[in-house]
């Protein structure tokens, strides 16, 4: 091969890669093999931004679609509304249509593929000469240039997912594609299924107000005033209850008790086909679809009748039932007729039409039934919540004014998040208090519980209602004070409230005792409406402000700084100070009285007196300035019981708490603190804690391993004379008797008894330093157990005498409690004061 051959043969090669190219790259989207059947209408350079990796689809720029059809012959136009942007049927005029499956069909056209080649191009074969139907759609390019899409349907095959329709289109005018008919089966629909069934409304959120009429009795209207705040604008049963939760009492099955239920039953009220009856007889007589009617026609009667008189729909007056509904997002109002009832069907159905059209459709009574029970029963939808708040929105103040005065509690974030998140504040004109935070919660739950209103009073006058003089009026808001400036928070001012003409107002007037209710009016916005509630309502709203103000007794702090605490009770004084001021572990002793100076308190006792004070809480408050005649009335004025604590740094300033009588119930004793005129009542709890014994009980506190021996001394009462028996303890367990010699000692009983010892504790002291009585018999000649206890590295053993039994104690005393009796329990001592022996006894 020469130079010159090759050099062409590389020319064509060329050539043929320069046509590759162009017929790849510059031939674009809509080349004949292209996958859709409108290639056209996914060129990027004509419909879209030519940037964009995916085609601009051409859906939205269509806005007239029109189809033929030859066999039956029909002409449907829809025309896209351009300013709602929904699809209208212009011819024929006056039918209502879903616009949604328009726009399917416009995209199901637009976007279907060639499922599979033709083997032959003959159109009269795919019967596409001519079509059966013909769709054209209409609009423009993104240059505002007229666009046009046409198709036409022609054979059909057998089968159901797998059937394909054949077609040709604009862009392939005389070649046959073969498309799977589901992919365009709206294109097959008639007329009747394009139609909305929806004949009021699509949604329940749609519909902002409805009047029903039955035939006969008086319209019913209600209105929707706020989210799903409902009220009754015919008859003037003020609010209504949005939420169906359950049966209402006496009302009868089925009745709806919320506007929901009739939202729904308003929206079911749509175009609805029914089989005919199955009864043989009436079969004959049966409307039954047409042959050439699908379940999607079903519901629709007759288009333009000029007789509706057969249908009981000629007029609103003639129609059984007229249902208004006014619709939000600028859809208007819209009234359906519902006429004679439909014969010979399995299911109860109505014929009914729209007010401004001529067309009759078929609906359930199911739906209607719904309204029918409504409209003989609408007090059952009439709101039972004395409070209902938006679910979003929460109670943000509460004003109560009754006889007690004027105040309010205000809702306020705390600032560290902690917990509870939130806290209320009791303002008493500009006076700000604590709340106690389970009573408002309390409060704000009687008000907003579910359904407690019992009936609705009518008929009767403010007067005879109690509503003229009432007992109490509270405000409740649901939106947040003004914002505070830092200064004002500073300065503890009140925040600000919206007008009080925003917030949802109660009355309460009479109170109902054999029903056990109050009456109240309930105001928000302007609807009024007169309830009866439970009667214990009423118990929460006339008392006063202390009701709601924090129980919490101020404290005096750390107990372990507290250095001297005084109780005067009954013209007694006790007195104690801590042994040492700088180490709290030292203990308490006492000042006074002055027969128990400088003797130990029990410091676990003291202890419990102190935290019982510094945690002390009020039952309830009992009033805010108390008058001198009030204080001695209770008891405060002198005080029962007075208690002063001493914090250390503080000495001249104590902390007083003063107790009075207990109250006629006894169930709560009255108190106050210091100066303050504020009187509480407290559990009686903490007047036996006040009178509890705070010597300290503890007799010996010492290691059992440091006892060396014990010294019994006794038995006067049993051998005739005081014998003594002398104990060595050598180890745990193992003791020895030192005097008299030669005999053995019971180890266990020994050791059991020193154990005792090394941790005695009295009962109680009956006799302080004065010494005991003969009749006690604390003397070793008239029969008394004297113990000696000797431990390791003290000079003196301790002492102790037990002496007579008192029913079940026994009367003791001791050297280091010098003139000090006590009791001891008569299960310790017994058994060691019947006999020696229990101790020692002769070698085995």
């Amino acid at each position: 091969m020469n130079f010159k051959t090759t050099y062409y043969l590389f020319a064509v090669l060329g050539i043929i890669i320069v046509g590759l190219f162009l017929l790849m790259f510059l031939r674009g989207p809509d080349t004949p093999d292209s996958a859709f059947i409108f290639p056209t209408a996914h060129d990027r350079t004509r419909m879209g931004n030519e940037e964009e990796e995916k085609a601009v689809h051409v859906e939205d720029r269509i806005t007239r679609l029109e189809i033929k059809r030859t066999h039956p012959e029909q002409k449907l136009v829809f025309v896209r509304n351009p300013e709602s942007k929904l699809w209208e049927l212009s011819e024929p005029a006056g039918l209502r249509i879903n616009s949604n499956d328009v726009d399917t069909l416009v995209r199901q056209v637009l976007r279907a593929r060639k499922e599979r080649d033709v083997p032959s191009n003959s159109l009269k074969e795919w019967e596409l000469d001519p079509p059966d139907s013909v769709l054209t759609l209409t609009g423009k390019d993104k240059d505002d240039k007229e666009i046009t899409f046409t198709l036409n349907l022609g054979k059909v095959s057998p089968g159901t997912t797998s059937a394909v329709v054949y077609v040709t289109t604009s862009d392939y005018p005389k070649k046959p594609l073969a498309v799977l008919k589901s992919d365009v089966d709206h294109a097959f629909w008639k007329l009747n299924e394009f139609r909305t069934r929806d004949l009021l409304a699509e949604t329940e959120n749609e519909i902002k107000q409805f009047k029903i009429k039955e035939k006969d009795k008086k319209p019913i209207v209600l209105k929707n005033v706020s989210d799903n705040q409902w009220t009754f604008v015919e008859p003037a049963y003020g609010a209504a209850d949005y939420e169906s939760t359950g049966a209402v009492p006496g009302a009868p099955a089925g009745a709806p008790t919320g506007v929901q239920a009739l939202l729904r039953a308003l929206v079911d009220l749509r175009v609805s086909g029914t089989e005919p009856a199955e009864d043989k007889e009436k079969k004959d007589k049966a409307e039954e679809p047409k042959k050439s009617e699908t379940p999607r026609d079903l519901g629709f009667v007759e288009d333009e009748v000029r007789d509706l008189a057969k249908y009981g729909l000629e007029s609103e007056d003639k129609a059984s039932w007229v249902i208004e509904v006014t619709r939000g997002e600028k859809k208007g109002s819209v009234t359906l007729l519902i006429g004679k009832k439909v014969e010979h069907v399995k299911e109860d159905a109505y014929y009914a039409r729209l007010a401004n059209s001529k067309s009759v459709v078929k609906v359930l009574g199911k739906s209607l039934e719904v309204l029918k029970k409504f409209v003989d029963n609408p007090s059952e939808v009439r709101d039972r919540d004395l409070v209902r708040l938006d679910p979003l929105k929460r109670p943000e103040a509460i004003r109560i004014e009754n006889a007690a005065g004027t105040y309010e509690l205000i809702r306020e974030e705390k600032k560290d998040g902690g917990f509870p998140p939130e806290q209320w504040v009791l303002w008493r004109g500009e006076q700000s208090s604590k709340t106690d935070l389970g009573a408002v919660m309390a409060l704000l739950s009687a008000l907003t519980q579910k359904r407690q209103v019992k009936d609705f009073p009518e008929g009767k006058s403010d007067a005879d209602l109690g509503l003229d003089k009432p007992e109490a009026k509270v405000w409740l808001w649901s939106s947040p004070p003004e914002k505070q400036s830092d200064d004002d928070k500073k300065a503890g001012k009140k925040p600000k409230l919206a007008d009080a003409k925003n917030a949802l107002q109660l009355i309460f007037g009479k109170r109902d005792r054999d029903k056990k209710t109050v009456v109240v009016r309930r105001i928000q916005g302007e609807v009024s409406t007169v309830v009866s509630v439970p009667e214990v309502l009423l118990d929460q709203v006339t008392g006063s402000s202390l009701a709601y103000m924090d129980r919490t007794i101020a404290g005096f702090g750390n107990p372990a700084e507290v250095v001297k605490l005084v109780l005067q009770h009954n013209g007694k004084t006790t007195e104690l100070e801590r042994k040492d001021p700088k180490d709290a572990k030292k203990g308490w002793v006492f000042k006074l009285p002055e027969n128990m100076k400088d003797r130990s308190a029990d410091s676990n006792a003291v202890g419990l007196i102190l935290d019982s004070l510094n945690s002390l809480h009020a039952d309830r408050w009992w009033t805010l300035k108390a008058t001198e005649a009030e204080l001695k009335q209770v008891g405060l004025q002198p005080p029962t019981t007075q208690v002063s604590v001493t914090v250390q740094g503080k000495e001249k300033e104590p902390y007083l708490y003063l107790f009075g009588k207990e109250t006629d119930d006894k169930k709560g004793v009255y108190g106050k603190t210091g100066k303050e005129t504020l009187v509480f009542v407290a559990n009686p709890a903490i007047l036996k804690t006040l009178e509890m014994d705070l010597q300290d009980l503890n007799i010996f506190q010492f290691d059992i391993k440091d006892v060396v021996g014990l010294k019994l001394t006794g038995w006067q009462d049993v051998v005739g004379e005081p014998v003594v028996r002398d104990l060595e303890r050598k180890g745990s367990q193992t003791w020895a008797c030192k005097s008299p010699a030669g005999l053995e000692v019971n180890g266990t009983n020994a050791e059991l008894l020193a154990t005792t010892l090394s941790h005695l504790r009295a009962d109680r002291f009956v006799i302080n330093k004065t010494g005991p009585t003969p009749d006690q018999n604390l003397d070793v000649k008239k029969g008394a157990l004297e113990i000696e206890i000797a431990l390791k590295d003290k000079k003196e053993p301790l002492q102790l005498l037990v002496g007579k039994l008192d029913k079940d104690k026994y009367f003791a005393s001791s050297k280091q409690t010098p003139g000090d009796v006590f009791l001891l329990p008569r299960a310790v001592f017994e058994e060691v004061k019947k006999a020696p022996t229990y101790l020692v006894g002769p070698k085995k």
